[in-house]
């Protein structure tokens, strides 16, 4: 285990998860996969950002209203289907980005909002689907890239996972891509580059200012290659630092083999997600 990854472990516990609240900006979803081939998506940032303070309720109020007021509009379909996805209320979610995607048919970052709902819906045949279409028109889109490759590895298809993710992303860049392609390394038996990934960011991330975007995939990294402690401390300083990924941690496939642990319950609570 890297000496970073050991580190982070030790400190876990002092991390202050009665942090206040605020509603969190926008960054890449990990977590919720949709940045563009040149940073990141705007679309996937409307439909999987964070939630203020945790209030789901008024966060739904809010994006109900503005459907109400502009109903051919994308961005406020966005807003709720992402927030009704990571509820688990996916056929609502699912509903609305469909239709934002009717709407905006064009958009490669609309259509991977909706590629990226249906992944968290565990619809994965109809993500690659989708995913592939986003990547016919414009093949350098690399968060299509890496959605695909989840997908993949949901439907046990290790190498071509490998392949799409190595297709978009350099292992040495320093980046929440990085990380990202750092699980799939991971779940497709590529272990030790999977590791040298997390060590090597977990060490930029602990010199320097925390990293927007980081904590929660190397939770999601750590979780794959079953160690666990690092995994919730990764998690519980995405949970601190108000990270908009977090937002997913109870419906996200790739935690699957954490659902049992008192720790993954207890922060699911404190997330104050509604029941469905």
């Amino acid at each position: 285990m890297g000496a970073a990854i050991i580190g982070l472990t030790l400190v876990g516990s002092f991390i202050a998860i009665s942090h206040r609240r605020t509603g969190p900006g926008p960054s890449s979803p990990s977590a919720s996969p949709g940045a563009g081939s040149r940073g990141a998506d705007p679309a996937l940032t409307l439909a999987f950002a964070g939630v203020p303070d945790w209030n789901w309720i008024e966060a739904e109020r809010q994006a109900r209203k503005g459907v109400e007021l502009a109903p051919d509009g994308v961005v406020a379909r966005l807003q709720l289907g992402g927030l009704l996805i990571r509820t688990g209320r996916f056929d609502e979610g699912l509903d609305e980005l469909e239709r934002a995607r009717k709407i905006d048919s064009g958009s490669p970052g609309t259509n991977d909002a909706l590629a990226s709902g249906y992944y968290w819906a565990r619809r994965y045949e109809q993500a690659v689907a989708t995913h592939r279409r986003t990547l016919k028109a414009d093949p350098r889109f690399t968060r299509a890239h890496l959605g695909l490759a989840f997908a993949y590895l949901q439907q046990g298809k290790a190498d071509e996972a490998l392949a799409e993710g190595l297709a978009a992303v350099d292992p040495q860049t320093d980046s929440v891509e990085a990380a990202e392609l750092g699980y799939v390394f991971a779940v497709a038996g590529e272990k030790d580059q999977a590791l040298k990934i997390a060590d090597r960011l977990a060490g930029q991330d602990g010199r320097a200012a925390a990293r927007p975007g980081l904590a929660y995939p190397l939770g999601v990294i750590c979780a794959a290659l079953g160690m666990r402690d690092p995994a919730f401390a990764w998690f519980e300083k995405a949970y601190a630092g108000d990270s908009p990924e977090i937002a997913v941690f109870k419906i996200d496939p790739r935690l699957d083999d954490l659902r049992g642990d008192p720790r993954y319950l207890d922060l699911v609570k404190r997330l104050k997600i509604p029941k469905n």
